[in-house]
């Protein structure tokens, strides 16, 4: 299973009042805003995403088990994916951020049983 990032990852993140403005648009359609140090990587943009999931009023969580290479971040316009070296500052403040997800590798049993139920449930 994947860990949640740790004390010093999330330290960082700093408490979102100081810095560039990025607007997330979640894989949900929901948006949220929050300020970033201009010297963080995009690597800790994902690392923030990932927090999300222990957040009980956060507006989306990630799948249980991702990563942060199993988000994407893209720049809304010009439409670009970002690259995880890439600054808060050369993002540029207030822009958008569009966040995908990769579904976490699941199991080969799951896929076996799911088979076998949906082919018992045809017959």
């Amino acid at each position: 299973a994947a860990s949640a990032p740790g004390p010093e990852e999330r330290s960082k993140l700093g408490d979102g009042k100081d810095g560039h403005e990025l607007c997330f648009r979640l894989p949900n359609g929901r948006q949220l805003k929050r300020r970033f140090a201009p010297e963080l990587q995009v690597v800790d943009l994902k690392t923030f995403l990932r927090t999300l999931a222990e957040d009980k009023s956060a507006p989306w969580k990630p799948s249980p088990g991702v990563l942060s290479a199993d988000l994407g971040l893209a720049a809304a316009f010009p439409r670009r994916q970002l690259k995880d070296d890439e600054t808060v500052e050369t993002i540029g403040d207030r822009s958008v951020l569009l966040v995908t997800e990769r579904a976490a590798e699941q199991p080969p049993t799951d896929d076996a049983a799911a088979a076998a139920a949906g082919a018992r449930g045809a017959e």
